[in-house]
């Protein structure tokens, strides 16, 4: 199964506008990242804020990417059904005398 990164990546290299991951709004201070140590509430809603945008973010790529697959799978449908057609009228044209 493939990660949400892993999916954005292959959106961003299909051509399709991925959007960034969310910045937190504020830059972490290495003070509050040692056992023990409060953190300010404005950190601990700096992170909450994060954690939000990151799980939008994450919904909002796991959306363009089924409909990514899903236009894929219709493309390659299309593709099939057009092969098949091609291969139909070449086979018709190949034996004409067949025809009354």
């Amino acid at each position: 199964m493939l990660t949400t990164g892993q999916k954005a990546t292959i959106l961003a290299k299909a051509g399709d506008a991925v959007p960034a991951f969310p910045a937190r709004s504020l830059p972490i201070q290495e003070r509050h990242l040692f056992r023990g140590a409060e953190a300010p509430q404005e950190e601990l809603d700096a992170d909450a804020q994060q954690a939000r945008a990151a799980e939008r973010w994450c919904q909002q790529i796991e959306d363009m990417y089924v409909v990514h697959v899903a236009a894929r799978a219709a493309r390659s449908l299309r593709e099939a059904q057009d092969a098949l057609q091609l291969d139909r009228l070449r086979q018709a044209n190949a034996h004409p005398a067949h025809r009354e």
